[in-house]
């Protein structure tokens, strides 16, 4: 017993070293408009950055880095607050992302309108249905803040609260069901 807890200390002290900065294997999407998705993984003992299409290997485990274009490109992580940066773009991990948040099936509070909010393609959709009608679907704009769009000749802003829908009239929405 004693053997497989050496061995295990021995394990995660090896992968502490080599990932460095806290630098763990995830789906990272870039912090500002959520649209570029990159994950770090582990294969035959080394890590890689992949990218659609593209993979590189992430070298030296304390200060990572890859090299591109014949040039080395520094992978860092804020340890404030988390964030991975590399080649000029800040990195949020994939499930902190504001469209892994709002995704689901929402019902207001006040009234018969539902929201049916999807990832797809690594965009994100809003289907309102009110009542039994047919659901119109919309292609929100993110914010700071959340995610904005037009319905009819209205401009829509929705936040989150504590999970909570919130849009700018005040009205709120809650979770029916993740999908």
């Amino acid at each position: 017993m004693k053997k497989i807890v050496i061995f295990l200390l021995i394990c995660l002290c090896t992968n502490a070293k080599i990932l460095g900065q806290n630098l763990y294997e995830s789906a990272w999407i870039d912090k500002q408009n959520e649209t570029i998705l990159m994950t770090i993984e582990r294969e035959n003992g080394k890590y890689w950055m992949n990218f659609p299409g593209t993979k590189f290997e992430v070298l030296d485990g304390e200060k990572p880095y890859v090299i591109m274009n014949g040039k080395q490109a520094r992978i860092k992580i804020d340890q404030e607050s988390g964030v991975l940066i590399f080649n000029g773009f800040k990195y949020i991990p994939e499930f902190k992302s504001k469209k892994r948040r709002f995704s689901g099936r929402w019902k207001s509070t006040s009234d018969d309108r539902k929201f049916d909010i999807k990832l797809i393609n690594g965009g994100i959709t809003w289907d309102i249905i009110d009542g039994d009608k047919k659901p119109i679907r919309f292609y929100p704009k993110l914010t700071d803040e959340g995610f904005w769009f037009t319905f009819g000749k209205k401009q829509l802003f929705f936040t989150m609260n504590d999970g909570v829908i919130i849009d700018d009239d005040g009205n709120s929405y809650i979770r029916i069901d993740r999908t």
